[in-house]
């Protein structure tokens, strides 16, 4: 809702409250007239000496507003309230009031009368506002403030990327860009992930739907390669899903764009960086223009927020990598601006059902099942006003997106018109031909009887020699698509998802002791009603839903993970033990020979030390948001140091097994990242000089590494003394 704040009051009593006005104008608008008035009361009781004014009816306004006047009985003021500072788009409309510098009264009623006059049309409009207060724990939550800001969300995606965008103090209104190059006059909510360079040179380049998708040198799948290492693994259509003929291969786009990158003597993240910077070029431009030209200059000053989703199964070297890439758009984007991307589509999702209605105790599991990943997250509703969530089940997922039904297209030609033929086949008229089937046959196959049953349209041209095969519904060089061709395509991914959706439902079972009161499908393959429809006879007593707007649904809620008086996730569920890895006295006698013999000798404590694991967050402990773990350090330096003595560098390890192994050596344990955190700026003369048993001196250093908790990647701080202190430095 748009927020309007009035002033700040003086927290001590005043004087009896007498009439006041206060009007502000704003420069003239062009062309005729129209005029709205709506009065309203308002009854303050704001102990935080803060008004807060929402808009309760839908309304677009165009043009500024030509004045404004504020009558109001308020208390004595010590000097002339500031102006007003008015500012309007053609569909967010917010006001800021700087002043009012009154008294607030705890228990006193003040009456406030809100008369807009605007102008720019010929018809009559009326704004209503509906004036409440609260205090500022209630409207502001740690983060947020009240400075209006340009949201701007990227999901960028491995088949199609889309753009949100929503002004700070409008958190109702989220926008999807739908204008591209190359649609002129039409309206897409995403756009394909698609790039080609205009020569080897690659100063400038297509992106979008200025590329055709079938053009030798179209990049496409950049994405997956930013996460090489996550297994691509899809069983080929004639195999059934044979666990004995894995297709373990990249996909035949990620080939080509592997062969773009030696071309074109560029990485994966300079590719990435570049297309981002198009995307996001292309989305302030269509911001702008969408708002009346007094108002652009303006806008364009706003302080600007960017944030980004990645696959909740990425690991953190794959988002570090997407975050050097976007922030080779010139843009500043940091670890906190990274949601993932089931994260983003379940604010979404369970905020456009809660106008349906929600009870606190209801369990929902989210599938986001895109081009390249699929990704799931299983949340609970803990509070309805505000609508707050908590994860119930840490998220899961794998590369089985439906991208990879390419693949299994492929097989199937392969397959009905034998190695030879398949061989001769037209480069250019097969890229055709796979272009078609992932634009129009995959996105509305449902079932084999009713697409059998349907009028005929499943035809895809593979080349004018191929020889006519009746058996396998092949004439004049077109290739007919049958359900149940259709069907064996679709089977091992479709199956591959429903394992992933049924370990997830497990899980919620596990921790909740009940069925999730539902399944969300969103994503571009999440659409797909045949996936649906197998997902539904699987799960049985689960209801499976579709969102309106599953598609757009990630890129609206990365949006929403910014914006003030939304819904929040409050806490998510560790997916691995994390902890660093200490040194304890040895124990003689009492450690096992396998310890005694990673003993070590400390020159410090003239004593025998041995390595031992401190696991400081557990798999599957509930981590609450912004609310940071500290993990205990210290360091011994010599008392005669050198500034690079004071230069700590600690390791910070994972494990993925349900008990966390105790010693390194057990294996099973992870480099989770390196923190540096640089203290040369402490007093060390305040240190305790200690001494060594051969008479040599040093100081002990203790310190805190401070984690917090985030949607897509933690952040590290470090604290000496109670204070924040020094730098942190990150690597993966």
């Amino acid at each position: 809702m748009n927020s309007l704040v009035l002033g700040n009051a003086n927290p001590n009593e005043g004087p009896v409250p007498k009439s006041r006005t206060v009007k502000a104008t704003s420069p003239a608008s062009k062309g005729k007239t129209r005029r709205f008035t709506q009065a309203i009361d308002v009854d303050i009781r704001s102990e935080e000496r803060k008004l807060i004014m929402t808009e309760t009816t839908t309304t677009t306004t165009t043009g500024l507003l030509d004045s404004l006047d504020l009558e109001s009985r308020v208390t004595e003021v010590d000097k002339e309230t500031p102006p007003v500072a008015v500012s309007e788009s053609s569909e967010t409309m917010a006001m800021n009031f700087a002043g009012l510098q009154g008294h607030s009264l705890m228990q006193n009623t003040e009456t406030v009368t809100l008369r807009c006059y605007g102008s720019g049309g010929d018809d009559q409009t009326r704004t209503s506002f509906e004036a409440t207060t609260a205090t500022s724990n209630q409207i502001l939550k740690e983060g947020d403030n009240l400075e209006e800001k340009l949201i701007i969300s990227l999901d960028f995606g491995t088949t199609y990327s889309g753009v949100a965008y929503a002004f700070s103090k409008s958190p109702d209104k989220v926008h999807v860009v739908t204008d591209w190059p190359g649609r002129p006059g039409l309206e897409f909510v995403k756009v394909p992930t698609l790039l080609k360079y205009d020569d080897d040179s690659c100063k400038t380049f297509k992106w979008g739907y200025e590329v055709d998708p079938t053009d030798v040198g179209t990049i496409r799948g950049i994405k997956l390669l930013l996460d090489p290492e996550k297994p691509k693994i899809y069983y080929g259509a004639e195999t059934k899903g044979d666990s004995k003929s894995p297709e373990n291969e990249v996909m035949w786009s990620q080939v080509t764009t592997q062969s773009q990158l030696v071309r074109l003597h560029k990485s994966t993240k300079d590719i990435v960086g570049d297309y981002i910077d198009a995307v996001f070029k292309h989305a302030l431009s269509v911001i702008l223009d969408k708002q009346v030209p007094q108002y652009r200059e303006a806008l364009n000053r706003l302080p600007k927020e960017y944030v980004l989703t990645v696959p909740a199964i990425w690991s953190e070297l794959a988002k570090q990598a997407t975050l050097i890439a976007a922030n080779r758009s010139g843009r500043t984007i940091q670890p906190r601006d990274l949601v993932t991307e089931p994260e983003a589509a379940a604010l979404y999702t369970i905020q456009s059902f809660a106008k349906r209605g929600l009870s606190v105790g209801d369990g929902y599991v989210l599938c986001d099942a895109g081009g390249g990943t699929v990704d799931l997250i299983s949340y609970e509703v803990v509070d309805i006003n505000p609508l707050q969530l908590k994860e119930v089940s840490h998220a899961t997922g794998g590369a089985v997106g439906s991208l990879m039904l390419n693949e299994g297209f492929t097989q199937h030609v392969r397959k009905v018109i034998g190695e030879e033929q398949f061989r001769e086949v037209d480069e250019y008229a097969f890229r055709e031909a796979v272009e078609a089937f992932d634009s129009r046959i995959k996105r509305s196959f449902e079932s084999r009887e009713k697409w059998d049953s349907a009028p005929p349209g499943g035809r895809i041209f593979l080349g004018p020699g191929i020889k006519n095969d009746p058996d396998n519904n092949i004439a004049r060089g077109y290739l007919k698509m049958t359900g149940e061709a259709l069907e064996r395509i679709f089977e091992p991914l479709v199956k591959e998802i429903e394992k992933l959706v049924q370990a997830q439902v497990e899980s919620f079972r596990r921790q909740k002791g009940s069925d999730p009161d539902g399944v969300f499908l969103v994503g571009g393959f999440g659409a797909n009603m045949h996936l649906k429809q197998y997902l539904t006879k699987s799960l049985r007593t689960i209801e499976v839903l579709q969102p309106n707007d599953a598609w757009a649904a990630v890129v609206r809620g990365a949006a929403m993970n910014r914006l003030p008086q939304t819904i929040r996730v409050i806490s998510n569920i560790a997916a691995k033990s994390y902890g660093t890895e200490t040194n304890r006295f040895f124990q003689e006698g009492i450690d096992g020979r396998d310890v005694g013999e990673h003993k070590f000798f400390d020159i410090y404590s003239s004593r025998y030390r041995v390595p031992e694991m401190r696991w400081y967050i557990q798999k599957g402990q509930e981590l609450k948001r912004r609310e940071p773990l500290k993990f205990r350090f210290y360091r011994d330096i010599p008392a005669e140091h050198k500034p690079e003595d004071l230069v700590f560098t600690d390791k910070l390890y994972e494990s993925a097994a349900d008990i966390a192994p105790t010693h390194r050596w057990e294996g099973g344990i992870h480099t989770h990242c390196e923190v540096k955190t640089n203290f040369q700026g402490i007093d060390t003369s305040r240190l305790e000089r200690k001494s060594k048993s051969d008479g040599t001196t040093y100081f002990s250093v203790y310190y805190d590494l401070v984690l917090t908790s985030r949607s897509a990647m933690m952040t590290f701080s470090a604290e000496y003394d109670g204070k924040t202190c020094g730098r942190s430095e990150v690597e993966y």
